[in-house]
């Protein structure tokens, strides 16, 4: 699949909370980034999240932040 036609990923960020904050896609040249602003001051477990093909959220990345 060229990546004219390609879909982007939907990415989101779990807070330790459970709030899911979502990343806005912004395509430059060939490759994908996405953004988003947090204020990471809540402690705990932070979770990077992608949309899986069974629409459900698979985890691909974690970090905890100590404060």
């Amino acid at each position: 699949m060229s990546s004219e036609t390609a879909k982007p990923a939907k990415l989101a960020i779990q807070t330790p909370g459970g709030k899911l904050v979502k990343l806005s896609n912004r395509v430059e040249n060939d490759h994908g980034a996405w953004e988003t602003l947090i204020k990471c001051s809540e402690k705990g477990s932070w979770k990077g999240l992608v949309l899986g093909a069974t629409a459900r959220w698979c985890v691909f990345a974690e970090w905890v932040c100590q404060g």
